[in-house]
Order: structure tokens, then C-alpha cells, then sequence
């Protein structure tokens, strides 16, 4: 690894974090967890840095892509938010920093290894959510196995499905282009894969889910786009979007360790 001083780290990591803060694709508290990943990552070594490159660029590249008719199709389903939310940054980027502070620590087994299985967890999961949705389609409900509308928890279509796996598999690329040991590419990609299906489950199964009594329509909105309150309509109440991301990068990263420690 090339070791950053924390000097250079810190300013590097602060740059990005302004940088994404003026081009309006993080809140303020965001961009400011976003500058302390960055620094953490540059003061690990300069491949951890490439890494969340790799996670970061591509993910903003998706979000933009398509965006009016992705918000045209998810209307009344997903709140619009034109930036990330801190904890977004913190529910797809937590585990990484942790591991990141744990290679700084003198750790040298696990966190590459936990790293890269979290963050392909993250990207397969934004790839498959971006990707689908752009891609058009009325994907299918795993818990009620039919029809619904774009942006639902726990519903998939065959673009989506697709663009999961090249997502993990990017991630898995880019780690051994950027000088870490391939088995631990290789596991970090199996468990992306593992950790985007994870969030797929809990998605359908116990993710909170609101309803419009007034549209008779399911979302994620407190108050739905006619004016009426929703109400409850099963999952687990503290189970948000942003508890199952971090549910999912924590699968993605304990599979990658299982991946990495039968067959490395």
C-alpha cells in the first residue's frame, strides 16, 4: 500500500467533500462525512482511495442518469431528494470507513477483505436500484409476486437483476486493478452479489412499508402526493431504507470473509 500522510488525507478528503457539495449531490452533513471517508481512505493507502472512487463515480454517474424519467416513474412511491442524505453516506460508506480505520489500526487480514465486500454490496445494490428503474418495466414484488410500481422495496426486473451483478463485479474488477490481492476481489464481488440479494429480501420481508388510504397505493412517504397522511402497512417500523443498506453491506462484507476464507 501507499501510505498518505493524514495532512494530505484530510485536505484531499475535504476537497472531495466541497466538491461534492457544490455540485449538489450530497446535503452539507453529507459532504462532510463524505470528506472524512475520503481521508480515512487516502491515509489507508492510495488503493483504498481508488476504491471509493470506483464505489462514488459510477453511483453519481447512475443517479443522474435518466433522473427526470426515473422521478416520472417513481412518483408517489420514493421521495424526490435531489441530494444524499448524511445518512445515506453513512448507511453505503460506514462499514468501508470502519474497515479503513481498522487497516490504519495495523489490522492486515479481514478489512481489505470487508471493505471491498461492503462497498460491492453498495454498488450492486445502487447499479441494480438505477439501472432498473431507468430501464423501465414494472418489476415483480418478491412478497406478493406480482406486478408493481417502480421504486418498491423488494422488487426486481430482469435489468436490474443484471445490472446487480455487473455492479459487485465492477467493484471486484476495480480492487484488483487498484493493487489489492485478487482472492480478496474476488470474494469482495461474490459478497457484493450476496449482500445486494440480502437487501432484495429484507426489502420485501420486514422493511417498513407505508399505504395512501385516499390512492390505495403503497410508498415510502409520510404524507403521499394527494395531501393525504399514509399509514402503516407491515415490516418493522425502525426497518428503513437506510437500516436495510447498512443491513446489506454488513451481509455483503460477512460473505466475502466466508468466500475468502473457504476458497482463498
Amino acid at each position: 500500500m501507499i501510505p498518505v500522510s493524514p495532512l494530505v488525507g484530510v485536505a484531499l478528503g475535504a476537497a472531495a467533500g466541497l466538491a461534492t457539495w457544490r455540485l449538489r449531490l450530497l446535503s452539507i452533513v453529507g459532504s462532510c462525512i463524505a470528506a472524512a471517508l475520503g481521508a480515512v481512505a487516502m491515509m489507508a493507502g492510495i488503493p483504498w482511495a481508488m476504491l471509493l472512487l470506483a464505489f462514488f463515480i459510477p453511483a453519481t454517474a447512475l443517479s443522474r442518469w435518466r433522473r427526470r424519467i426515473k422521478v416520472q416513474r417513481t412518483a408517489g412511491v420514493l421521495a424526490e431528494e435531489p441530494m444524499r442524505r448524511a445518512s445515506q453516506v453513512v448507511a453505503n460508506g460506514g462499514l468501508f470507513g470502519a474497515a479503513a480505520i481498522a487497516a490504519l489500526g495495523g489490522v492486515a487480514e479481514w478489512p481489505v477483505v470487508v471493505a471491498i465486500g461492503a462497498l460491492a454490496a453498495a454498488a450492486a445494490d445502487t447499479w441494480a436500484t438505477e439501472i432498473g428503474m431507468g430501464m423501465g418495466g414494472a418489476p415483480w414484488s418478491l412478497r406478493s409476486r406480482t406486478r408493481v410500481a417502480p421504486g418498491t422495496s423488494g422488487a426486481v426486473t430482469l435489468p436490474g437483476t443484471v445490472a446487480m451483478c455487473l455492479g459487485a463485479a465492477w467493484m471486484g474488477t476495480s480492487a484488483a486493478l487498484a493493487g489489492f490481492d485478487p482472492a480478496a476481489a474476488m470474494a469482495g464481488a461474490v459478497g457484493g452479489v450476496g449482500g445486494a440479494l440480502g437487501d432484495t429480501l429484507l426489502g420485501a420481508t420486514v422493511q417498513y412499508r407505508r399505504w395512501c388510504p385516499a390512492c390505495e397505493r403503497g410508498t415510502e412517504r409520510e404524507v403521499h402526493d394527494c395531501g393525504t397522511p399514509t399509514r402503516g402497512d407491515g415490516g418493522w417500523r425502525f426497518m428503513s431504507n437506510d437500516v436495510v443498506n447498512v443491513l446489506s453491506t454488513l451481509i455483503g462484507a460477512a460473505v466475502a470473509v466466508g468466500w475468502h476464507r473457504a476458497f482463498a
